[in-house]
């Protein structure tokens, strides 16, 4: 177990762990790396005078194992890794404890099976299966020792499973079985509610903990997720092209203040979208927006309605297209800007982060190689990451308040571009992959004007 003191926990049959990767390659030493960092970003800080809002410096607390290619995840004082073992395909997964980086426990999962900590902020890690071809099952860890606390066959979690707290929705579809959507008791498996899903039925989790089911024939409704309390009744726009036998019930509709937005096929992978007010379903608007659309994204001002090659801005109250534009797709709101990202092509092969005026989509801010860190919390500091030219590591930098420019505030010596992951539940940690190997981690200091 890396030379450390643990509780291993086997869920299934035999398992072989991988070998250690063998050598390294020279580089200076670590100290004299961090001093030389260190040393950069307090000049580049000095010389910096424009005002910001109060950000946090970072320290390194510990580095835990990992190897190339491993998944990793922090909540609140834990951080977990999750290694694949081909050609087995089976998933183990670590726990430590932070700041200190004390190896806890050590589960292996079976066959077919993966890990997603994102539930760990209620004491539970969730592992679900990843092969279509196999019988799907969820199954439920304790964070805390790593047991067995429940599983579930023939179901899937439903909805991105970043938004699971102490209740989580699941689909389940067993083989000529009836489908049903169920909410169930995160820690203990135990059914608060469950709801049929007759063919053709489908569902989506909006936000306020309201659901919305639109079955076949257009009937809709909306439903409070704790009690399945039906809270409306009407009907919406049909999507012609799904098929009842699709494996996952979802469907294209996002809430946008009191507005239910929904999407849907038109003949010739033409789409559609139609503005609902959310307390009566009854319709507000309806356009066409060409193309088979990607994406659609609550972009505080408008709607940003993607597809592979160009996005579209909709005034939500009206319909009306504000604003167009082929270079950037994907939006969605940053610091009262509208968040996209490039078309990828010849000329600019890499992604490019940009903000935009929301108003008219002018171009507020190319971020260029500059990353957000997600979630983005409103009233803090939005932070960004990058690995531009200087030392081997990664700057970390904070938009300011107009969303203008981003200033580099830290620097982490050996950590890999683009492999950081932010948590911001208690302590503000950052964990990234370093180019030696294992996954640092590093917490802020308490924010100050710098």
């Amino acid at each position: 177990m890396d030379g450390e003191a643990g509780l291993v926990i086997e869920l299934d049959t035999d398992w072989e762990p991988r070998d250690p990767p063998v050598g390294s390659v020279w580089r200076v030493g670590r100290r004299t790396r961090l001093a030389i960092g260190m040393l950069t970003c307090l000049l580049l800080v000095a010389v910096s005078a424009r005002p910001v809002a109060p950000v946090p410096a970072f320290r390194l607390v510990e580095s835990v194992p990992a190897s190339p290619g491993d998944f990793y995840s922090l909540s609140g004082d834990q951080v977990f890794v999750v290694r694949s073992t081909p050609p087995a395909r089976r998933s183990r997964i670590d726990a430590y404890s932070l700041p200190g980086g004390r190896h806890q426990w050590r589960a292996l999962l079976p066959a077919q099976l993966y890990a997603y900590p994102a539930a760990a902020t209620v004491g539970v890690i969730l592992a679900e299966g990843t092969n279509p071809q196999q019988p799907r099952q969820v199954m439920a860890l304790d964070a805390a020792t790593g047991s067995v606390l429940w599983r579930l066959a023939d179901a899937m979690v439903f909805d991105d499973t970043t938004s699971v707290g102490p209740r989580m929705l699941v689909f389940v579809a067993p083989s000529g079985g009836p489908r049903e959507l169920r909410l169930l008791d995160t820690r203990s498996g135990a059914t608060v509610w469950s709801r049929p899903l007759p063919a053709g039925t489908r569902a989506k989790v909006l936000a306020s903990r309201r659901l919305v089911l639109r079955s076949a024939d257009g009937s809709a409704q909306i439903l409070d997720e704790d009690t399945a309390r039906t809270l409306v009744s009407g009907r919406l726009d049909t999507d012609s092209y799904q098929s009842p036998l699709d494996d996952s019930p979802g469907f294209g509709a996002l809430s946008a203040g009191d507005r239910l937005i929904v999407t849907y096929l038109l003949p010739h992978d033409v789409t559609g979208v139609s503005a609902y007010q959310m307390s009566t379903l009854d319709k507000l608007w309806s356009t066409e927006v060409g193309e088979r659309v990607l994406n659609v994204a609550d972009c505080l001002a408008v709607l940003c309605v993607s597809s592979d090659d160009n996005m579209i801005a909709v005034d939500p109250a009206t319909g009306e297209r504000r604003w167009a534009t082929l270079r950037w797709i994907m939006g969605g709101g940053l610091g009262g800007l509208v968040q996209a990202t490039n078309v990828p092509g010849e000329q600019d092969p890499d992604g490019r982060v940009v903000l935009l005026d929301p108003e008219t989509g002018r171009l507020t801010l190319d971020l260029g190689d500059w990353s957000p860190l997600e979630p983005i919390i409103r009233g803090q500091p939005a932070l960004l990451t990058t690995g531009r030219r200087g030392p081997l590591g990664t700057w970390v930098g904070a938009l300011d308040r107009a969303g203008t420019a981003v200033r580099p505030v830290a620097f982490l010596p050996d950590a890999m571009r683009g492999t950081c992951e932010i948590d911001r539940t208690g302590r503000l940690y950052l964990a990234c992959s370093d180019y030696d190997g294992p996954v640092d981690i590093w917490v802020g200091r308490p924010a100050s004007d710098g």
